[in-house]
């Protein structure tokens, strides 16, 4: 993962970089969260499933050094 956020930033001059996680998934939550990513929003009945609409977290990495 470190790689690729390395490449983003550094090679396509990426300044900030986003994801959009189902809450209820504590793995990718947990990953993102070990990476850096930061909770910037919940997007509210977003994603259908199962057991219905279900909310979306943004997490969101921004580039700091320069």
């Amino acid at each position: 993962m470190h790689v690729l956020m390395e490449y983003a930033f550094l090679f396509l001059k990426l300044h900030q970089l986003f994801v959009h996680i189902p809450i209820e998934n504590e793995a990718s939550k947990a990953l993102f969260t070990r990476c850096g990513f930061v909770l910037s929003g919940i997007m509210k009945d977003w994603v259908l499933t199962e057991k219905g609409y279900s909310d979306v977290l943004v997490m969101q990495k921004v580039r700091t050094e320069r």
